[in-house]
């Protein structure tokens, strides 16, 4: 029962299928990949370039460059990559990092007239585009001014190369910068620059805001400006310190560890001394989450709906042990958070029925825009039907603060994306806030308020990373550089591991130093802490090494409170 965690760092090869292009531009009439306006002809073929990364991770740097590296100066070698099978000669695979840019030196002046890059779509394999291609120009190769911005596409299911064009006003200019963001795996194969020799009667220079770096970051990665998210604020629906609580499928092998009682979320919602009594607050929100499997159908979602309020557990349980710490402790707002499941897009049947009509989010079967429809049909039922659930309460204990987005991971300009956007207008029009806890360096983190949330934690993974030994700082600090560069709060991670390994203990209490050395403390936290047995036992265990670290933690919560 680990947490299912979605990893960018190895992809299986895929077979090679029908080659598809598809354009996005940013005008109309841009100009063809060889075809000759102005007797013109691509002036990048052959040149040299070099590719300077947004916040370098030397661990993801390696696994690029071992698999999916720039042998031949593939970008202007005039080829595109055989087919859609990223592992052919010809793609150049960029792994997260936040993003790249490609600075080409065209050797002497060019009149330019249109600038086109070729990408890889693979979503089944989570190889996406950008989500916005800049283009920009210079003439000494110092200042850049942009020539224009146009967006990826990452919608639909056909493995394609898709390019991504922009046709520009006749402007002269020796150096090309294009600067993308990379989600995930991002593979590239050309870089098209359409344009004559010299200067051409009736061009200009380069004109456009001037191009600045990625904001906030140095190219060491390691001083990232930026706050950290910060925690009881209005915008976080006064949420602090928010505690993972596994449900599962009532139906599975599962069901037991996933249901709460009011006695299991005693140490959740208090700390818990020695003598197994209530002597201070602690975590201030519960998200329960839908643990295990897909949920393809209905049935799933009406399971997850019946689980979490069904009379005496989980929401009803939570809501008798705020009540019961409110008056041994005193007052205090107590918050629940419902998430709501991951909407199965490749299901091989229909969802179900609301209305009396067949909700099918497969858009091989129904096509894009109905299957965006339904899928945002489905969520809001699903947001309508656990609303009235909570104020049938009664809950007189604990407030209903929002919903939670279960996929760690979102595309831009994705349908996800689409159907996450208005999924927080939805909730916003209720007064309720939207939360996510993107993994470690997932596609779309940092366009998390764009999406729509209101409070984004980060993974760093640092815990479940074999490859990374206790001791070592570089995961957390890298994740708390881009968390404070892209104005997230953290996640503290911890699992049944630490009950039996020492090693495991030490990295979770690295993740409680390093949080406080960087002021993330003081930033909205939620914490994954495994199934309930594994926080019951650590509060009951005689070892004081594993119970230290249920002490660490209310440590560390009250004195950021």
């Amino acid at each position: 029962m680990q947490r299912a965690i979605r990893r960018w760092t190895v992809l299986a090869a895929a077979a090679v299928g029908t080659v598809a292009l598809v354009a996005v531009t940013a005008a109309p009439a841009a100009a063809a990949r060889h075809g000759k306006p102005h007797a013109g002809y691509d002036v990048a073929h052959g040149k040299s370039y070099t590719v300077s990364v947004g916040v370098p991770d030397a661990e993801r740097h390696q696994t690029e460059e071992s698999a999916y590296p720039d042998r031949a100066k593939y970008l202007t070698d005039g080829a595109l990559a055989a087919g859609t099978d990223f592992s052919s000669p010809g793609w150049v695979g960029y792994l997260q990092q936040v993003s790249r840019t490609v600075t080409l030196d065209l050797g002497d002046t060019k009149t330019i007239d249109s600038l086109s890059t070729d990408w890889l779509f693979y979503g089944s394999a989570m190889v996406w585009l950008p989500g916005t291609v800049r283009y920009s120009l210079s003439t000494d190769g110092q200042t850049y001014r942009v020539a224009g911005e146009v967006a990826g596409d990452n919608t639909g299911v056909t493995n394609q190369h898709r390019q991504v064009s922009l046709s520009i006003k006749p402007t002269y200019a020796r150096y090309v910068r294009v600067t993308f963001d990379t989600n995930g795996w991002t593979f590239l194969d050309e870089l098209t620059v359409m344009g004559t020799d010299g200067v051409r009667n009736g061009s200009a220079a380069p004109g456009g805001a001037v191009d600045t770096p990625v904001a906030g970051c140095d190219q060491t990665g390691m001083s990232c400006a930026g706050t950290f998210l910060p925690q009881g604020t209005a915008q976080t629906g006064g949420v602090s310190d928010m505690y993972l609580a596994y449900t599962y499928d009532t139906h599975g092998s599962d069901a037991a560890v996933g249901t709460w009682s009011a006695d299991e979320l005693k140490p959740v919602l208090t700390h818990v001394n020695g003598q197994g009594q209530s002597d201070d607050w602690m975590f201030d929100t519960v998200l329960f989450m839908a643990g295990g499997a897909d949920y393809p159908t209905k049935a799933d979602w009406d399971d997850m709906l019946d689980r979490v309020f069904a009379p005496g557990s989980d929401v009803a349980a939570l809501d008798q042990a705020a009540g019961t710490a409110q008056a041994t402790l005193g007052d205090r707002t107590v918050r629940v958070v419902l998430a709501i499941p991951d909407p199965v897009d490749s299901a091989a049947a229909p969802w179900g029925t609301l209305d009396g009509t067949t909700i099918d989010l497969n858009p091989e079967r129904v096509g894009q825009a109905t299957a965006d429809a339904n899928n945002a049909k489905v969520v809001d039922w699903y947001v309508q039907q656990a609303t009235a659930r909570f104020n049938a309460g009664p809950h007189s204990h604990i407030q209903l603060a929002g919903f939670y987005w279960m996929n760690e991971a979102i595309a831009p300009n994705s349908s996800e994306q689409v159907v996450a956007q208005h999924t927080a207008a939805t909730l916003h029009a209720q007064g309720r806030k939207f939360y996510w806890i993107p993994a470690y360096q997932s596609p779309g983190f940092q366009h998390w308020r764009e999406y729509g949330f209101d409070a984004s934690m980060q993974q760093p993974n640092y815990f479940f990373s074999d490859g990374i030994p206790p001791g070592d700082p570089s995961r957390l600090d890298g994740a708390l550089d881009l968390s404070r560069w892209s104005g997230q709060g953290m996640e503290v991670e911890g699992d049944s591991a630490m009950l039996t390994d020492a090693g495991a203990r030490q990295k979770f209490l690295e993740y409680l130093s390093s949080f406080q050395a960087a002021g993330a403390d003081r930033g909205i936290c939620g914490w994954y802490w495994g199934t309930k047995s594994v926080l019951a036992q650590t509060v009951t265990s005689t070892d004081p090494d594993v119970r230290d670290t249920y002490d660490a933690a209310y440590r560390f919560i009250s004195a950021s409170r």
